[in-house]
């Protein structure tokens, strides 16, 4: 099941390997995700 994970910054890196970390817990965070594999000139959001 897709979800959100938690990445911790050790003061140097963040994990190397995020689908073994640990998952956000509901109600911690809001919003709306916006996932793209598209990162053309002309995606994104415009304001």
């Amino acid at each position: 099941m897709p979800s959100y994970k938690e990445l911790t910054f050790n003061g140097e890196t963040y994990p190397l390997n995020p689908s073994v970390q640990s998952d956000v817990k509901n109600g911690k965070i809001k919003g709306v995700g916006i996932i793209s594999d598209d990162f053309s000139e002309y995606t994104g959001i415009k304001f």
